[in-house]
């Protein structure tokens, strides 16, 4: 976990600069559509108890999840007016945090037990990741708009 820290620490700056320069659309849907293709081999890497595929599966989803991080900050504050933009990111983001990532651990839990399959959670990594990437389509660009 320290080491995906501390490559996602690093990188979620620069992202965020990328999405400034191409788009939050385009890294974060860059980002997504990895998390689609690439997290189930990410954790088959992660679990297959060798150093190396050890380290290239977790780089692998540092690099991809922070492509989607790195802008969303950016992109929440995007959809509010400035009036009531403190207060709507800060709730609509943590409340959705606190249900969402409150749940996890027993919903995977959950989901291994009920399959199996160890590597279940990727699976649900892909599937909201693809949900996330159609719903980001829907979403207008802001880059090089004043708001």
């Amino acid at each position: 976990n320290t080491l995906y820290l501390i490559i996602f620490t690093i990188l979620v700056p620069v992202t965020g600069y990328l999405s400034d320069q191409f788009g939050r659309k385009m890294v974060m849907g860059s980002g997504m559509l990895g998390l689609v293709l690439f997290s189930y081999l990410c954790y088959y890497f992660i679990s297959s108890g060798m150093s190396l595929s050890f380290f290239i599966g977790y780089l692998g989803l540092a690099v991809l999840t922070a492509l989607v991080i790195g802008p969303f900050s950016s992109t929440m504050a995007e959809f509010f007016s400035t009036m009531i933009r403190y207060t709507a990111v800060g709730f609509s983001y943590n409340l959705g945090f606190a249900i969402v990532c409150g749940l996890l651990p027993f919903s995977m839990t959950y989901l291994i037990k009920m399959t199996g399959n160890v590597d279940a959670p990727a699976c649900y990594i892909t599937v909201c990741a693809l949900v996330s990437f159609f719903t980001l389509l829907t979403l207008k660009e802001t880059r090089n708009t004043s708001l």
